[in-house]
């Protein structure tokens, strides 16, 4: 199964904190549900069953003073932080829960010296 979604990609955050209210809230909502719409319209099976291996590529966009071979700044996400969101995303509708991932490849690529726009790509079997 193969899911792509298109803009740049989103590394996971921490809930948010709001000291005067005493509530924790999440500050990745919107975004969160925005993947979720494009992979629940990609996806016209059920979601699968049993242990998932998943390959995930970030095009990221390269920040024009960035001279660097690969995007191994701050600024692009880290890594585990970019699967995490795009894992959380999927639960539920590619796979029942993140708990049956057993097997993780992931990388980041600047988009531009591939001749793509930024995007992720993620691929589940």
């Amino acid at each position: 199964m193969k899911i792509v979604v298109d803009g740049d990609p989103v590394a996971w955050e921490r809930m948010g904190v709001n000291f005067n209210a005493r509530r924790i809230y999440d500050q990745q909502k919107k975004i969160r549900d925005y993947f979720r719409d494009v992979i629940r319209f990609q996806i016209d099976d059920h979601p699968l069953k049993g242990p998932v291996s998943a390959r995930c590529i970030f095009y990221v966009r390269r920040m024009k003073s960035d001279k660097s071979v690969a995007p191994a700044k701050k600024e692009y996400g880290d890594l585990d932080n970019l699967a995490k969101f795009i894992f959380d995303c999927c639960n539920g509708i590619a796979y029942e829960d993140d708990g049956q991932i057993v097997h993780v490849e992931a990388e980041k690529i600047f988009a531009n010296d591939v001749g793509a726009e930024p995007h992720t790509s993620i691929f589940l079997d």
